[in-house]
């Protein structure tokens, strides 16, 4: 059974390995053919290849228009996730405190005063 798990686990981490090497590798190469193309004057350019870079540019331009809002909305939203992971823990540490001096109090009624000493004597003693 362990050979099974760790021929899984295995198996599981070179799939992800791939999976983040194919991102990097077309990354670079898209990345990298945009670079060069974007680098061209587009006044050398023929015609066709002109419009062909104006459409690169206006691609361009709208994926940065509808990927920025939700890269911001997602910020927003990891910003929002740990403030609140703060306020909560604060709270739960405030509570801590009264529940711990409440606990530390009743321990030391108990741990210091003697009942017949406040009252006389009980019945059931």
């Amino acid at each position: 059974m362990e050979q099974f798990l760790a021929a899984l686990k295995r198996i599981i981490i070179q799939g992800i390995d791939w999976l983040f090497w194919l991102i990097t590798f077309a990354w670079n190469w898209s990345f990298g053919q945009i670079s060069r193309a974007l680098n061209l004057s587009i006044q050398t350019l023929p015609d066709w290849k002109a419009l062909l870079y104006i459409a690169l540019v206006v691609l361009l331009l709208y994926m940065a228009y509808m990927v920025i809002p939700r890269i911001l909305a997602a910020i927003v939203g990891i910003f929002r996730a740990i403030w609140s992971l703060v306020e909560t823990l604060l709270k739960i540490a405030v509570d801590m405190v009264w529940y711990i001096l409440a606990a530390y109090g009743i321990a030391l009624v108990i741990n210091t005063i003697k009942v017949g000493s406040v009252f006389g004597k009980m019945p059931w003693q």
